[in-house]
């Protein structure tokens, strides 16, 4: 049995849109100029069901207009876009990139087999390996840009991976059934 965990990787707050000195500009936390500080409870590494959106932030999402599943990065993420802006470059001292975590990703991998004599020398294994045996789901990090407010925190894939090398063995449940002969 191998069970895996991983926390979340760091997310970065974008803005992608033309920008002077090119490219787009990183967002960065609003310093404590009157807005409400946002809690630590808000950047909590966990799919939130349920959301709804608000205020045209997180609302592609939406599961009662049918255009989403609900899912979100933040359980309120108007609160949390609110509480980004763009980066001034006269002013700020932090770059304001890595500034959060996504999701966290565990798996439960457990194999099952048994050996049986045949004769005093030769032995028969018959086995199978469960990669992700309780099929967890594993989603895709959101999209985090201030100029498309409606997919803000929005989950809106799953990893399909069933190997390589940026993800490993993660993914949906997997089975592989084994037989060896020892001799």
């Amino acid at each position: 049995m191998i069970v895996t965990r991983q926390s979340g990787l760091p997310l970065t707050v974008a803005q992608n849109a033309g920008q002077a000195f090119g490219g787009g500009s990183i967002g960065g936390f609003i310093p404590n100029s009157g807005a409400i500080p946002l809690q630590n409870s808000l950047f909590d590494p966990h799919v939130h069901s349920g959301v709804n959106g608000s205020g045209a932030v997180g609302t592609a999402g939406d599961p009662v207009t049918n255009r989403g599943s609900g899912l979100n990065l933040f359980a309120n993420p108007q609160e949390v876009f609110n509480g980004f802006r763009s980066i001034l470059l006269a002013q700020d001292t932090r770059h304001g990139r890595n500034v959060l975590r996504g999701l966290t990703r565990w798996t439960w991998d457990w194999t099952v087999s048994k050996e049986t004599s045949i004769t005093e020398k030769i032995k028969f294994t018959l086995g199978a390996d469960f990669i992700n045996a309780f099929n967890h789901p594993i989603f895709n990090n959101p999209t985090l840009n201030l100029q498309t407010p409606a997919n803000f925190g929005v989950i809106t894939s799953q990893i399909e991976s069933l190997g390589g090398a940026t993800n490993g063995n993660i993914g949906p449940r997997r089975v592989q059934v084994f037989g060896r002969f020892d001799f």
